[in-house]
């Protein structure tokens, strides 16, 4: 169980540095896009990628760029990829900044309201 939980970290950890190469070199969109967190089923077969976007306003077309071409991402990165199969790359558009954000203005006005 140990060396599984190992393993799935060192292919998140390539996942994460791949990705993000690809998105720093091709599309200006991409560049808005942040890899937050890359969490691998036990098996290998999916990889569950958190992002998170800079300003907001572009979260809705991020997400909709990023599905229309999760087979493209694949494709460039089963080129670098030396295992035996590539995972299924579901990207999950993180909300913690948006989630931080809410609770630094209830702590805001709370502080206030004193």
């Amino acid at each position: 169980m140990k060396n599984n939980v190992k393993k799935q970290r060192k292919h998140g950890n390539f996942y994460r540095l791949l990705l993000d190469s690809i998105l720093r070199l091709n599309n200006p969109l991409w560049k808005q896009i942040n890899i937050s967190q890359i969490k691998i089923n036990e098996n290998g077969q999916k990889c569950l990628i958190y992002y998170t976007v800079f300003g907001n306003t572009l979260a809705n077309n991020i997400t909709i760029f990023l599905k229309k071409n999760t087979g493209v991402l694949k494709k460039m990165m089963s080129s670098k990829w030396k295992g035996r199969t590539m995972p299924e790359l579901i990207f999950i558009y993180d909300q913690i900044l948006t989630e931080a954000e809410k609770v630094q203005k209830i702590l805001q006005n709370l502080k206030n309201d004193k």
